[in-house]
């Protein structure tokens, strides 16, 4: 059976990957999730954050741009450029100046942004992705 049709089978037992270094960053962000029914897969890791995209199907993918192996900009290019990735939506976090991801946005084929610390209020359009 190829990989591709294990994929378009398997249901995720996650709706969120979040990628990010900060430990307080992904534990916020899981419970902000928990709370409201959604289950995240936290990882601190770009490469491992890729392997785990391989074993599971979320329906979010939360990345930090500064991860300690990878950039998140280019693990958002291997997974937009990823045909069986690039239907998932990946938004940046970042504690940077706008106008440098902006001009990453389309290079990288991203969905968008979050600044951090995060206004839980102005996030919530999160939940239109899941």
């Amino acid at each position: 059976m190829s990989f591709k049709k294990n994929w378009k089978q398997r249901d995720s037992k996650y709706d969120i990957l979040i990628i990010d270094y900060d430990e307080p960053t992904l534990e916020i962000l899981n419970c902000f999730f928990e709370l409201r029914g959604y289950s995240s897969c936290c990882l601190r890791s770009g490469t491992r954050g890729l392997k785990k995209l391989g074993e599971i199907n979320p329906k979010l993918i939360l990345l930090n741009i500064m991860l300690p192996d990878i950039t998140g900009f280019e693990l958002c290019k291997k997974i937009k450029f990823n045909h069986f990735f690039n239907h998932i939506p990946v938004l940046y976090l970042v504690s940077i100046l706008i106008s440098k991801v902006q001009e990453k946005l389309e290079e990288t084929k991203a969905d968008g942004f979050i600044m951090k610390p995060f206004n839980f209020n102005q996030i919530s359009f999160l939940f239109n992705y899941l």
